[in-house]
C-alpha cells in the first residue's frame, strides 16, 4: 500500500464517499481479488470483484478496523460470494485455464525476462494447486493471493489459526512435490527429444568425462572385464 495517502486516511475518506479514495482502494486490492476469484475458477471473476466492492461501499460506514482488517473483510465477502455462486450452480469450484489466472496474480517484474520467469513459476504452482484438497487450496490462495495471516484465513474458513498453519504446511509440501515432479518430467521429455534427434546427453557427458579422465576410463574397462 502506498505511503501517501496512509491506509487509515484512505479508509476514512472512503467512508465519506470520496471517489478518489475508492479508486485508490480498487487499484490496490482489485487485482488481488480478481486473481483470487479466477484461481477459484469463477467464470465471471470481474463481476465478482465489482460485487465485492459494491457490497463494501454499502457497508463501509459501519466498518471499524485497520487496513489489514479491511482487506480481510473484502476477502471474506469475496469468499462468500464465490461460495454462493457455486452453490446456485450446484457444482464444486474448479481451477480455470492457467493463462486466465497467471496474468492476474503474477509477481511484479519490470523486465520481459523477469515476467516470463515469474509467469512460468506461477504456472507450475497453479498446476500444483490441482493436487490439493478444496480446503488446502482455499488456505493457500487466501494466504498467498490475499496476503492474509493465519488468524484472518481461519476466520474466513471457520478454522483455528493453528489448524490453518498445519493445513498450509501440508499444502506447501504437496505443492513442492508436484512442482518437482513437473520439472523432472519436463527434463525427461527434453532428454527423450535429444535421443530421438540422435543426441544422447548422458552418453555424450560420459564420453567427455572419459576423454578428460583416462584414469577413470581405464578403471571402468577393468570393472567391465
Amino acid at each position: 500500500m502506498p505511503d501517501d495517502p496512509k491506509p487509515s486516511e484512505l479508509l476514512e475518506r472512503a467512508k465519506r464517499g470520496d471517489e478518489s479514495a475508492w479508486h485508490a482502494i480498487v487499484t490496490e486490492l482489485g487485482p488481488k481479488l480478481l486473481g483470487y476469484a479466477r484461481a477459484k475458477g469463477v467464470p465471471d471473476a470481474d463481476d465478482v470483484m465489482q460485487d465485492v466492492f459494491l457490497a463494501a461501499s454499502r457497508s463501509i460506514h459501519s466498518f471499524e478496523g485497520s487496513w489489514d482488517n479491511f482487506r480481510s473483510w473484502l476477502f471474506t465477502i469475496a469468499h462468500r460470494r464465490i461460495a454462493d455462486t457455486y452453490r446456485r450452480a450446484g457444482r464444486a469450484p474448479a481451477l480455470v485455464p492457467l493463462d486466465a489466472t497467471v496474468g492476474a496474480i503474477a509477481g511484479d517484474s519490470n523486465t520481459p525476462e523477469g515476467i516470463m520467469i515469474a509467469h512460468e513459476q506461477l504456472r507450475e504452482t497453479l498446476q500444483a494447486l490441482e493436487t490439493l484438497s478444496p480446503l488446502e487450496r482455499e488456505v493457500v490462495l487466501l494466504r498467498i493471493v490475499g496476503e492474509l495471516d493465519s488468524d484472518e484465513v481461519g476466520q474466513i474458513v471457520g478454522k483455528p489459526a493453528g489448524t490453518i498453519r498445519v493445513i498450509q504446511s501440508r499444502a506447501v509440501q504437496k505443492i513442492k512435490r508436484a512442482v518437482q515432479e513437473t520439472v523432472s518430467a519436463g527434463r525427461s521429455r527434453a532428454e527423450e527429444n535429444h535421443v530421438v534427434n540422435g543426441h544422447n546427453p548422458k552418453t555424450s557427458a560420459m564420453n567427455q568425462n572419459s576423454r578428460r579422465n583416462p584414469v577413470t576410463n581405464s578403471s571402468t574397462q577393468r570393472l567391465r572385464g
